[in-house]
């Protein structure tokens, strides 16, 4: 950034949602659909990756973030420190972590749109690699809002 000002991080994604129409969308916690604004939409992608739809405004915003020091924000610095993307076996190894919390975190980050599965650049299949012996897993990458989120994590 050129200016020294601290951006408004989440209001820049709810930004990028406002023009949507108020349309039919698919509650990504407990998948009933139901005509909702676009503004909610952005409020429902920046919750935590488990939180009930009735979940109180101080429990949604609880998880917004990753922490400095939670699994979810280990497993946002593996993989920005890793720009080709690593497996979720990959990323337990780095941050100590079992292979099945990792896989649980990457799931939450997934949902959170802060981590995206690596896509062949022609194909636009996921791509894979190999773990163990005999064994592959699919490569997960860092997006943009997950770029953000870590940096409003060390600002915090």
């Amino acid at each position: 950034m050129t200016d020294h000002h601290q951006p408004d991080l989440w209001g820049a994604i709810a930004e990028e949602f406002a023009p949507v129409p108020l349309i039919e969308h698919l509650c990504p916690t407990c998948h009933g659909a139901g005509s909702i604004t676009s503004a909610r939409m952005a409020e429902m992608m920046e919750r935590p990756g488990q939180v009930a739809c009735g979940a109180s405004e101080t429990s949604r915003k609880a998880g917004t973030t990753p922490r400095k020091g939670t699994q979810r924000y280990h497993v946002l610095m593996a993989l920005a420190k890793h720009r080709d993307g690593l497996t979720a076996y990959r990323v337990s190894a780095l941050i100590g972590k079992s292979p099945n919390q990792t896989a649980t975190r990457l799931g939450e980050l997934h949902d959170d749109t802060f981590v995206e599965y690596l896509r062949h650049p022609v194909s636009r299949s996921i791509v894979e690699e190999p773990t163990t012996e005999g064994n592959t897993g699919m490569v997960h990458v860092l997006t943009a809002a997950g770029d953000l989120a870590l940096l409003a994590a060390q600002r915090a």
